[in-house]
């Protein structure tokens, strides 16, 4: 995708829209398939590497620690069988 002239937004997609379709997996779902999952559980270890953070320059404040913590803790009991699955909801 391109932003005006030659200016290149990333080919990857960011680390919020990998962990959103993991968790819309699960939303519509009941769980989330292996490979999104992976994909979401590494986009929130990059959030969280002080090496990628000085890098950068990022300042993670605690509260988004925290909030990374959960969505990690979510991710790790949503493998397909695991929960209810959206036709069995539905019923």
């Amino acid at each position: 995708m391109y932003c005006g002239g030659n200016s290149q937004i990333g080919d990857e997609p960011s680390d919020e829209a990998v962990v959103a379709l993991a968790f819309a997996l699960i939303k519509l779902e009941g769980s989330c398939p292996e490979a999104p999952r992976a994909a979401a559980l590494e986009a929130i270890d990059r959030q969280l590497d002080s090496q990628v953070a000085a890098r950068f320059g990022w300042n993670i404040p605690r509260e988004r620690v925290d909030a990374l913590g959960q969505l990690r803790a979510v991710l790790e009991t949503s493998l397909p069988g695991a929960g209810s699955s959206h036709q069995e909801r539905k019923r």
